[in-house]
This record gives C-alpha cells, structure tokens and sequence, in this order.
C-alpha cells in the first residue's frame, strides 16, 4: 500500500494555494508623456487649416466669397436694388424739368405726359413703357394714393378713362409734363391724381 508522508502532504498543500491565490506578477507601465501640438508640428494640418480659412475669404468670381455668400439676404438685396432704381428714375426726372410741354412729344426739345413717363423710365432702368397714359396704366396693378411710393406712376381719371400721368416723388409731391407749361413739381393737394402703380 502506497503511503505518503504528513510532510510532503503539507508541502503540496501550501504550494497549491499559493498558486491559487497569488496574482500573477504585473509590470508597472511607464507614464504617458504629453506635449503641447502646435501648428509647426503638423505642417499639413496648419496649411490645409490656413487654405480653408483663406476660401472662405476668397472672391468667388461673383465679387463675393463664401462668407458672404452665407450671409446673403435676399430681401434686403431686392430692397437696395429698388433703392437704387427709384433714385436712377427720379433723377433722370428732375434733370428734365423746364423742358417745354409740347403734345405728342417724347424728348427733351418737348413733352407730352406720357412721354415724359417714358422717356425717363427707358433712360433710367431701360424700361419700355406703353405710348399712351392709359396704356401705361394697364401694365401693373394699381395702387391707391396713400400707397404711393417714391418712383411710382401716378394717373389721373379711372380705369378707361385715364388721361394724364406723372412720377411720384413722395411726401405728395410728383414730377408731370404740365399742359400748362412744362415739366414741373406739384403737390397732391393742388392736382391730385386719382392712384398710382408700381412697374419696380
């Protein structure tokens, strides 16, 4: 019969736990190091970082870069355009007054109402405006006097009768080739037109 001794027994036995309950030896690892990146460390980060700052600055052709582009309103553009359009018109209007009234005529060696009105908006935008006051007032909709504008056609008589026209200056003034003389400033409260339209 096969017999071990109480010592080797004991010895087995310590060994056993031991490698039971002993965690396995560890390396402590060597702290990180960190620093600070700057832009010369990264050469091709920095000039990609300067090239999109420097686009976004950039003319894109149109007088205009990326930036502005983003911040384009529309309405506000459309409101400056017809700034200026309204100031072209009324001065071209004004540059013209004391020219003599003559009927049918359209330049300045003389006027008649409605070719005064053409004769300023075609100088002035380019546009092209019927021959006759009542045709004139057929190509926009209406617009009742207290909605008159600086730069608006104001016509006198009604829808199918209408027989003189001029340019509203505002603060109820307009600019008209008068019958009775030339072209010349009048007030509402003296001549006042019957409504007015918008062309811009």
């Amino acid at each position: 019969m096969l017999s071990v001794s109480s010592a080797a027994l004991t010895q087995g036995a310590t060994l056993a736990f031991a490698a039971e309950t002993d965690p396995e030896p560890t390396t402590e690892a060597a702290p990180e190091e960190t620093s600070e990146v700057t832009p010369e460390d990264l050469p091709l980060a920095g000039s990609s970082l300067m090239a999109c700052a420097k686009a976004l600055v950039t003319d894109l052709g149109t007088g205009s870069s990326l930036v502005e582009a983003a911040s384009f309103d529309p309405v506000a553009a459309r409101e400056a355009e017809r700034a200026e359009q309204v100031e072209s018109i009324v001065d071209e209007a004004l540059s013209l007054l004391g020219t003599p009234y003559r009927y049918g005529g359209t330049t300045p060696a003389g006027f008649d109402c409605s070719g005064f009105t053409s004769y300023v908006y075609r100088n002035a935008l380019g546009m092209e405006l019927p021959r006759s006051a009542a045709a004139q007032s057929g190509v926009a909709e209406s617009v009742s006097l207290d909605e008159a504008q600086r730069g608006d056609l104001v016509f006198w008589g009604g829808r199918g009768g209408v027989y003189h026209t001029g340019i509203y200056l505002g603060d109820g003034e307009y600019i008209h080739a008068a019958a009775s003389g030339c072209v010349k400033i009048q007030n509402v409260g003296n001549y006042a037109p019957s409504f007015a339209m918008r062309l811009i």
